[in-house]
């Protein structure tokens, strides 16, 4: 059983990652993954150097902060970037899929799940929502940004009510740490549940 794990940016589903791991089921970390990706596969690298220009990477490493620049104030660069990195994150997956295939339930943890349309490999979605004040709030503190940043974050992605339709469980998490552990037991047993 593949589960796809979603959420924007600062709704914490890296948090719910997290407590996943720990009860021991295999959680492939997109972003994670696409970073490493970008830094060490040279065809990837090539690709990017070529569409973003030689500033995109400082003595072989990624140029985050040009790249972001870049990709945040222009939509359609973001779509040229993501259509570099999908396939080599897609390959990925499955090479780690191989290695983790004596799990009965493994998980996908991506921001955009839906949006690059890795979703429809998935046979179930789970999305994890918050209340915008509080995504902010977890932002700011967590990277050392300012508020018209993040908002440029959170615009350039999906919005949870358009990926609704997407998914088959919603995680809410706008209170404790203690309840969010206790909604993602919840959703557990019945992932269980639906797979008899």
């Amino acid at each position: 059983m593949k589960v796809g794990l979603t959420g924007g940016i600062g709704s914490g589903k890296s948090t719910v990652a997290k407590i996943l791991l720990e009860l021991g089921f295999p959680v492939y970390n997109s972003d994670k993954r696409a970073k490493w990706l970008m830094n060490n596969d040279s065809i990837l690298k090539n690709n990017i150097s070529s569409i973003f220009g030689e500033n995109s990477y400082i003595n072989g490493v990624l140029n985050t902060n040009f790249i972001s620049n870049i990709v945040f104030s222009n939509p359609d660069k973001i779509v040229q970037l993501n259509s570099l990195v999908h396939p080599s994150v897609s390959k990925d997956f499955d090479k780690w899929l191989k290695l983790n295939i004596s799990h009965n339930i493994i998980f996908k943890e991506a921001a955009i799940l839906i949006e690059s349309g890795a979703y429809l490999k998935m046979n179930k979605i789970i999305l994890v929502e918050s209340r915008n004040d509080l995504k902010i709030e977890r932002i700011l503190k967590r990277d050392s940004t300012d508020f018209d940043s993040v908002k440029k974050r959170m615009d350039s992605q999906s919005s949870d009510i358009k990926n609704k339709k997407y998914v088959d469980y919603i995680i809410e998490n706008n209170e404790t740490l203690e309840s969010l552990n206790t909604k993602v037991n919840l959703v557990i047993q019945q992932i269980k549940k639906d797979s008899e």
